[in-house]
């Protein structure tokens, strides 16, 4: 946000995560509108409250964060050679004013090898981020190719914000 010339302060948001029967794409639109309507109370009517929410999808599955480090090595083992989606809920308030989204990028990872998977997971800190690996950290080992945001990935699509915000 800061490189994209913004002025902001971080308020985070304890919210249930919990959500079960939605869609991959319903899934992470709920939890970026809880986050934002969450911290709406803190804010004035004049603020723009921007909230995101992004996981990892392998087929229909969540790829949350690991719990450990054997998760963590377990996660990217499945994700080796193979393609997974990354979706964002993105939500922005400004008094009564909501709209909410959906950003999705599809991630093309190279096989990967023990060794380099075991790297990864000692040289960064794969149980803080969704599906064990942040795209910023992985250099051209690990993904062969993206479809969509690379900001995305990364966990805030800016196209879309950008978008967003010319509404308000």
């Amino acid at each position: 946000m800061s490189g994209a010339g913004y002025r902001f302060k971080v308020i985070t948001a304890d919210t249930d995560e919990t959500v079960s029967g939605l869609s991959p794409e319903d899934t992470v639109m709920t939890l970026s509108r809880r986050k934002a309507l969450a911290v709406r109370p803190l804010c004035s009517p004049k603020d723009v409250i921007i909230a995101a929410d992004t996981l990892v999808f392998f087929g229909d599955r969540v790829l949350g964060k690991p719990r450990d480090r054997r998760d963590a090595y377990r996660m990217l083992k499945e994700l080796s050679g193979s393609s997974h989606r990354v979706l964002t809920g993105i939500t922005v308030v400004r008094g009564n004013k909501e709209i909410t989204e959906c950003d999705e990028t599809r991630v093309i990872f190279n096989e990967l090898s023990d060794g380099e998977i075991q790297r990864y997971i000692e040289e960064c800190n794969p149980l803080d981020k969704a599906g064990a690996y942040g795209i910023q950290e992985t250099g051209d080992s690990f993904v062969r190719r993206i479809d969509g945001d690379y900001n995305n990935v990364v966990g805030l699509p800016l196209y879309r914000l950008e978008k967003i915000l010319k509404e308000f």
